[in-house]
C-alpha cells in the first residue's frame, strides 16, 4: 500500500509498511491503525489525523506542515521533524 496525495483513509490498518520518501498533500486518516512502519524523510503536508492511533512508527526527517491531529495519539513513536522541506 502506498500514500498518495488526497487519499481517504478509512478504518485502515496500516502494519509493518515502509512510507519513507513518499510524497502525499492533503491525506484524510479516520479511525486509523499505523503500527511498526516507517516514515523516514516522508513528506506529508496538510495530513489530517483524527481518532487514529501511530504505535511504534519510525519518522527521522517527517515533514508534516499544515497537518492536524484531532483525537489520535502516538505511542513508542521514534521521529524527528521538521517544518520546512
Amino acid at each position: 500500500m502506498t500514500i498518495r496525495t488526497g487519499a481517504d483513509l478509512d478504518g485502515e490498518q496500516l502494519s509493518g509498511l515502509d512510507f519513507s520518501g513518499a510524497r502525499a498533500g492533503d491525506v484524510r486518516m479516520l479511525e486509523c491503525t499505523v503500527t511498526d512502519c516507517r516514515m523516514d524523510e516522508a513528506k506529508v503536508t496538510g495530513i489530517h489525523v483524527v481518532d487514529s492511533s501511530w504505535v511504534r512508527v519510525a519518522a527521522s526527517g517527517l515533514a508534516a506542515t499544515h497537518s492536524s491531529w484531532r483525537d489520535s495519539e502516538i505511542q513508542i513513536g521514534r521521529a524527528s521533524c521538521r517544518e520546512r522541506v
